[in-house]
């Protein structure tokens, strides 16, 4: 009796196993979309309208490597980015101009960067989660030199989850990250 169920056991191991690994080789990668924003110095009506389309276009997606720049001049009066961050408990932790000078900005667990209007559209909210570098190797928060404009931009990369809700007048758009294994990140990057 006892064998016989030992045995009857042992099959239904085998059925179960043999269906967690087929339906493990039925389960591809998620499609993850590259998108590269680039707001330049000066934006044009078509620009910005290209830009507009971009941004609106990542509240359609479920996940997405995006690399978005954001290009300033101090001289001539041009605007600076506006960042807000926020800590592990939500609050505020900073609202301030996104770059004082080039250099990697702070990234952790629980901190965010909530993007300004971008391309003065005030009709989506950009909220970036960030991690840990060393948890979320694509990833990077960065204010950039442009030697040939001679000007700054506040830049953000990596591999995110989208989150969206909608608001009056508005869709927030949250960016949680994540890191896909590496076969899949690899050719996401090589696109």
């Amino acid at each position: 009796m006892l064998k016989n169920m030992f045995a009857g056991l042992c099959v239904v191991l085998f059925l179960l196993v043999g269906a967690i690994a087929a339906s493990a080789a039925a389960v591809s990668f998620v499609e993850i979309e590259k998108v590269t924003i680039d707001v330049p110095l000066s934006v044009d009506e078509k620009t910005r309208a290209a830009i507009i389309d971009k941004l609106t276009g990542l509240a359609q997606l479920s996940f997405v490597y995006l690399d978005l720049s954001i290009n300033f001049s101090r001289r001539g009066g041009g605007t600076v980015p506006y960042i807000s961050t926020s800590g592990v408990n939500g609050l505020a932790r900073e609202n301030k101009a996104a770059c004082a000078m080039p250099q990697a900005l702070p990234m952790g667990a629980g901190r965010a960067y909530i993007v300004g209007p971008i391309a003065n559209y005030n009709h989506l909210l950009l909220t970036v989660f960030t991690g840990a570098r060393a948890a979320f190797p694509y990833h990077d928060v960065s204010c950039e030199y442009v030697a040939s404009g001679g000007h700054q931009q506040f830049r953000i990369r990596g591999f995110f989850h989208i989150l969206k809700n909608s608001i009056p007048t508005a869709i927030s758009v949250q960016l949680r990250p994540l890191t896909p294994p590496f076969e899949q990140a690899a050719k996401v990057l090589a696109r």
